[in-house]
């Protein structure tokens, strides 16, 4: 009699626990199953996020396809030539980060230099389109610039800092303009001046520009052709492909 109901409890308990794993097995299917589905929205919503980004960044790119920057024109409220003279030995560093240039001057013995001193930016008095136009006449050698190239406008961009130089933006009215300016900067050697004029890009296409260009000069050194075209690098006329990240 002892021995029936012992089977008996324990065949109840058997059951029980049996169907508690069989349930609990069903609701581990549907959890499976759940997180799967989230990954896999997950996974579309990261490749939309990523397309919007890409349109973002074009966008921001096509907003920026007429502009140029002019790194290294000095801050202050003077806009006639003497900014552009006597600037001695100067040599300027580009943030592109920051939005920064700090410029570095040396005289050469028994030379005059009389580099401007940068003052508090005074966005009321200072004339960038002036500036711009006096550079293209006095270092580009355009004559009558305002005749060839037309500017739509000009201002700097980030903030200002004591001893670093931060670039002007002119934005042209068509492209042609633009193209006439980086054509007549194929005649001059800016390496020798403390100037430089560059193309203006979205900050992300900056940074994968930064990525990009130690493996453009390496490509170079070994006698291939590379160029980078926005953020793309093409070494002998194929796109360069990163390797995958293995950490």
């Amino acid at each position: 009699m002892v021995w029936t109901k012992i089977q008996q409890f324990i065949s109840t308990q058997y059951e029980s626990v049996s169907s508690s794993i069989n349930n609990s097995k069903d609701e581990f299917s549907e959890t499976n199953t759940e997180v799967k589905r989230l990954t896999s929205g997950n996974l579309e919503l990261n490749k939309v996020s990523n397309s919007l980004l890409d349109d973002i960044i074009d966008l921001k790119c096509h907003s920026m396809r007429d502009n140029l920057l002019f790194i290294g024109i000095p801050e202050s409220s003077e806009t006639s030539d003497g900014i552009f003279a006597n600037t001695g030995d100067q040599r300027v560093q580009y943030d592109a980060t920051s939005g920064t240039a700090e410029t570095t001057t040396s005289c050469t013995t028994g030379a005059t230099c009389s580099a401007p001193t940068l003052q508090q930016r005074n966005d009321t008095t200072e004339n960038c389109e002036q500036k711009v136009h006096t550079f293209l006449t006095k270092v580009l050698k355009i004559e009558e610039s305002r005749g060839k190239v037309r500017v739509d406008r000009a201002h700097r961009i980030g903030p200002y800092r004591a001893n670093r130089t931060t670039p002007i933006v002119a934005k042209f009215v068509d492209t042609t303009s633009k193209l006439f300016v980086k054509d007549q900067l194929r005649s001059v050697n800016l390496r020798q001046t403390p100037y430089n004029v560059t193309d203006q890009y979205p900050h992300e296409v900056q940074q994968r520009r930064r990525d990009l260009i130690p493996i453009m000069i390496q490509a170079r050194k070994g006698g291939k052709r590379a160029s980078l075209v926005r953020d793309k690098l093409f070494i002998n006329n194929r796109e360069y492909v990163p390797p995958p990240n293995t950490n």
